[in-house]
């Protein structure tokens, strides 16, 4: 009788799991296991530092886009211009409505930040 394509027989599982292979291939699956799960935990501890909180938002336009556009994006959205940063697509927002991040989005902004990590990009003018 023939067998099929890919299968093993008892002879050959043992020998595999005498020179350790099938323990080779068990210990990376479970290496690559841990490091998925490390990965999205760090995924969701940073999502929780990036989120915008306390009613203020780093909005951040495309860098191709004019000088005034991160303005409009926020009046658009019902957000209040708080301060300018060093770069032109890039400005704080003070906001109330927690529906306002869904309105950014929509009138064309590319990122939104925290608004605390906006210190390192305020102009001076601004401190």
């Amino acid at each position: 009788m023939k067998r099929p394509a890919g299968h093993q027989s008892n002879v050959q599982k043992a020998q595999n799991m005498a020179d350790g292979t099938t323990i080779k291939k068990a210990e990376g699956n479970s290496l690559r296991i841990v490091g998925l799960n490390l990965a999205v935990i760090a995924l969701v501890l940073l999502a929780g530092l990036i989120v915008p909180r306390n009613g203020r938002a780093l909005v951040v336009v495309s860098p191709f886009a004019s000088a005034g556009l991160v303005s409009e994006v926020i009046a658009d959205a019902g957000g209040t211009y708080f301060a300018a940063t060093r770069f032109d697509n890039m400005a704080v927002a003070q906001f109330e409505n927690s529906d306002f991040i869904i309105r950014l989005l929509s009138a064309g902004a590319i990122l939104i930040l925290d608004g605390n990590l906006a210190s390192a990009c305020i102009s001076e003018s601004e401190k």
